[in-house]
């Protein structure tokens, strides 16, 4: 599921926003958390890398979105952010705080439709195809390879452990074993497939990622041991 931020102070604008992101999600088959904000100080009160795209208007009182937008830049720069404006020259002055794209008022859903798609796939297509989708219960989730900590199984569902939380999906192990083929996973037992880029340390039979405690089998522990020191040979640490 991917999370949409709405920061908008006029009321009606506001509803016919979440009404195209709903109606966009209802066509595309593509599952949105949506939290509206009425203006930019609630937003940036909230805001703790906790979305995927961000619909920002420009003009508003107080906060603008343009102060916003810099404030939420000193915490998260990968956050897609598409500005909200009346006017289309301030729409330039969103280089400075990487805003993805701009949509101008009036709006009608085509154009919506449009920019939007593209902002979802400057989401996916995200460091040369390394993201991966899983479906969950509350729909599809989008991660990078890089932000998921490890893979554990859990009776019949796979909890993904991520930076950004943790999912469940009926994806069997052994399919994302495939999946994420090549990159840097590797099993320290039957149950747990293991970024190495996320471990934090190594103890005996035990391996820490994340906090986690995560034990490492007898019959596992050489290949994975391997696999971690071809690892950082290659100089990651």
């Amino acid at each position: 599921m991917l999370r949409v931020a709405i920061v908008e102070d006029v009321e009606p604008s506001r509803n016919t926003f979440e009404e195209y992101v709903n109606r966009f999600s209802n066509d595309n088959g593509i599952d949105f958390s949506v939290t509206k904000f009425c203006n930019g100080s609630d937003f940036i009160n909230a805001f703790n890398r906790n979305f995927d795209i961000v619909l920002m208007d420009i003009q508003m009182p107080g906060m603008d979105g343009f102060q916003a937008s810099k404030l939420m830049r000193e915490i998260d720069n990968d956050v897609v952010l598409i500005f909200i404006t009346s006017v289309a020259q301030y729409a330039i002055n969103g280089y400075e705080v990487n805003a993805r794209d701009f949509l101008l008022k009036p709006l009608v859903y085509p154009t919506f439709e449009f920019r939007f798609k593209r902002a979802l796939s400057s989401i996916v297509s995200k460091n040369d195809g390394d993201t991966l989708q899983f479906k969950t219960k509350d729909g599809m989730v989008y991660l990078l390879d890089s932000e998921i900590a490890y893979f554990e199984s859990v009776q019949h569902d796979i909890a993904i452990h991520s930076t950004k939380g943790c999912y469940f999906t009926r994806t069997p192990l052994k399919d994302i074993e495939k999946m994420v083929d090549g990159k840097s996973f590797s099993r320290c037992n039957n149950s747990y497939l293991v970024n190495l880029s996320h471990i934090s340390k190594v103890s005996k039979n035990m391996i820490y990622v994340m906090g986690d405690e995560i034990v490492m089998t007898r019959t596992k522990k050489t290949s994975f041991m391997n696999g971690l020191a071809v690892y950082l040979a290659k100089g990651n640490n």
